[in-house]
């Protein structure tokens, strides 16, 4: 909290990223810090959800703003196109708790096509851009905006 105070940005401009596993190993002590950090004017995020005991249970009793869910939910789509109405219906259960839906690990076309099938509220991965140094994504945007509205 001390690093947002310090960077006189509006904390609703943060958001902080909670692990599934992290969230499974000590539930209350993550609860009291969602609950400290959404106070506080913060997003947070339920990051790798699928990855570990994903229980929609949880998700009832904690409010989040983002559920991300991890890219092996969307490989598992790739190997068998069949799991999509599993994911289908995992994302639909989000929903019904959850504002909005990240998906991850975009890598390719497919991938982006299955996302937008899904409605998912952002995408992200590789596909777009991968991690680069500040300047570089700077450069990146600024191209991307020349694009848009030229």
């Amino acid at each position: 909290m001390d690093k947002v105070k310090a960077s006189s940005l509006e904390p609703f401009l943060f958001e902080v990223e909670l692990t599934e596993t992290a969230l499974l190993e000590d539930q209350k002590t993550s609860r009291q810090l969602i609950y400290t950090l959404r106070r506080a004017g913060l997003k947070v995020a339920l990051d790798d959800f699928g990855t570990g005991y994903s229980s929609i249970l949880y998700l009832t009793k904690i409010k989040f703003d983002y559920v991300k869910l991890d890219r092996s939910l969307l490989l598992m789509v790739d190997q068998e196109s069949s799991k999509f109405s599993m994911l289908k219906a995992i994302v639909n259960m989000i929903r019904a708790v959850n504002d909005k839906i990240v998906v991850e690990g975009i890598e390719n076309l497919d991938h982006h096509h299955i996302a937008k099938f899904l409605e998912a509220d952002e995408l992200q991965g590789y596909y777009y851009a991968k991690p680069q140094p500040l300047e570089n994504l700077v450069k990146f945007i600024n191209c991307q905006k020349v694009l848009l509205f030229n």
